[in-house]
């Protein structure tokens, strides 16, 4: 479930309010999990090739996120984009993530963007169990990115940019 808020206050201030929540139904009929299969976990009536009965592991994962982000204009075609989002995990804890971007974009003439994020993704049931390349032991990967961007515009004619970014 994801719901978002867009809200114009006054004449170039934008804001985003939003709110996810996840659950993940962990399981997948071709792979093996291992030692955390066993006769309490849920019967899967039959299995290809062989249509034996089997059992198969069910697994729930739920995460839950807040977000919030706000453009705020400096006058000119100049603004800053601020925002953060927090998660919380039930296989990994809680992750804070924080954003912010300055940014001039003009309609004629030279630009440039800044930028500095972070973000957190949680391994999937596939890159944590397969039975072939599955490793377990995975943790969440995080990363920090910083983004910078000059760029030229020549009204309709064309638009040039180049950019540089690095992630952590």
């Amino acid at each position: 479930i994801e719901q978002q808020l867009n809200i114009d206050a006054g004449d170039r201030h934008k804001f985003v309010l939003g709110i996810q929540l996840e659950q993940e139904i962990k399981q997948y009929n071709g792979i093996s999990l291992g030692p955390e299969q066993d006769s309490k976990s849920t019967i899967i009536p039959f299995t290809w090739p062989s249509e034996l009965p089997t059992v198969q592991p069910v697994f729930f994962s739920q995460n839950a996120a807040l977000y919030v982000q706000g453009d705020i204009p400096f006058g000119g075609d100049v603004s800053l984009t601020g925002g953060m989002r927090f998660d919380v995990d039930d296989e990994y804890g809680h992750v804070f993530n924080p954003r912010v971007g300055l940014v001039r974009s003009p309609s004629d003439g030279a630009g440039f963007k800044l930028i500095y994020g972070e973000a957190f993704k949680a391994p999937t049931i596939f890159e944590q169990f397969d039975e072939f390349r599955g490793n377990p032991d995975l943790e969440p990967e995080q990363v920090a990115t910083v983004e910078g961007e000059l760029n030229y515009r020549m009204a309709d004619k064309a638009y040039l940019r180049a950019n540089l970014f690095y992630n952590h």
